[in-house]
């Protein structure tokens, strides 16, 4: 049975929408060779589609690519969304290179949008995998302030926290500083309001602002405090590991020295620092 062209488009936007993606591609595919030009493009876009929700990530990469060489340089072109479908195919494949390439491609076309803030989230763990800053910052940067502007916040503290962490990392601690200090209007987990609490403290510090960073110790401390239902003045922040085994082994002879309990020794070994 051979369709007519008004038939095939209806039959295929039926299929795609009744999730029978392989009757959809088998009509898309005779035309994605057609000789005329504007048909070409389109039926290699919906023959794309069909294959991505088919789980066919390398056919739709070639069909993308191929649609990619015909629209070339015109950033008004109908079939530009076929960029997303490559990058998410690229993602699933993860063609790391690809991605960065095309995600750079989609903000020329679409410029910073929310309908991309999931792939932006994809860029921020690729810049944490590849140790890349530059890459947590300009795409963090962008799903910070779409949050802030859409006032949905549904990678929120995760952003935040990574976004601070690269900026301290280049040296630019008043912006990590803006970044955290954002959170004070986001309901947060215990855990999260005392990471949130000791990471400025620690900023502050280092900026000389030494009475807000006390301030902000003391609400780290008290919200630790709450959570493991211990007093304020139990709670003791270290530099690391090896202080903070060294107190309490420490602490503990010496309260049983005062006591007189007799366990006043500690055994160790010479490989112990």
């Amino acid at each position: 049975i051979t369709l007519g062209e008004h038939l095939e488009n209806g039959v295929y936007d039926c299929a795609m929408q009744t999730l029978n993606y392989k009757i959809a591609r088998d009509i898309a595919q005779p035309h994605v060779t057609s000789t005329v030009l504007t048909k070409r493009m389109k039926w290699l876009y919906r023959y794309a589609l069909a294959d991505y929700n088919l789980e066919k990530y390398a056919k739709t990469i070639t069909a993308g690519e191929d649609l990619g060489v015909l629209i070339g340089s015109d950033k008004t072109s109908p079939y530009n969304k076929i960029y997303r479908t490559l990058f998410d195919s690229y993602a699933k494949l993860k063609k790391h290179s690809k991605m960065i390439a095309t995600i750079n491609k989609i903000v020329s076309i679409f410029g910073v949008n929310y309908d991309d803030i999931t792939r932006y989230m994809q860029m921020v763990n690729l810049g944490t995998k590849l140790k890349d800053d530059t890459m947590i910052i300009t795409y963090g940067g962008y799903v910070y302030h779409l949050q802030q502007k859409a006032k949905v916040y549904l990678q929120t503290p995760f952003i935040e926290f990574t976004l601070s962490q690269a900026y301290i990392d280049e040296n630019h601690l008043n912006k990590a500083v803006s970044i955290l200090s954002s959170l004070d209007k986001r309901d947060l987990k215990p855990s999260e309001r005392a990471r949130q609490q000791y990471l400025l403290g620690s900023l502050l510090q280092r900026l000389w602002r030494n009475a807000e960073a006390k301030k902000a110790f003391e609400s780290s401390r008290k919200t630790i405090a709450r959570s493991l239902g211990a007093k304020t003045d139990e709670i003791y922040f270290t530099s690391g590991g090896t202080e903070s085994n060294n107190l309490a082994i420490k602490g503990l002879f010496f309260h049983n020295k005062d006591s007189n309990t007799g366990k006043n020794h500690i055994v160790t070994t010479k490989i112990e620092h």
